[in-house]
């Protein structure tokens, strides 16, 4: 099942270390409007993997810590749809 970043788990160990958004940034080595994005889920904000994992080890936590599990809508198909009016 597909993950996301849980911006809400990120932005609670950030305050548990007495971190600002920007003391954050500059530990990571990245831009306090991409910590913002990741904390407040906006869009261009998801985080990759590659970024989460260095924030999870950043804390020493697992990634699964600050990701959180994103349903996936079943697909219609078009025969599904076809009979549907807009």
């Amino acid at each position: 099942m597909p993950t996301k970043v849980d911006g809400t788990a990120i932005r609670r160990l950030r305050e548990s270390r007495g971190l600002s958004c920007p003391q954050l940034a500059q530990e990571l080595g990245y831009n306090p409007a991409f910590i913002w994005k990741i904390e407040n889920e906006a869009q261009g904000g998801g985080g990759s993997p590659a970024s989460r994992k260095k924030i999870a080890d950043y804390f020493g936590v697992p990634v699964e810590r600050i990701s959180r599990f994103v349903p996936v809508k079943p697909r219609t198909t078009h025969r599904e749809t076809a009979g549907q009016a807009a």
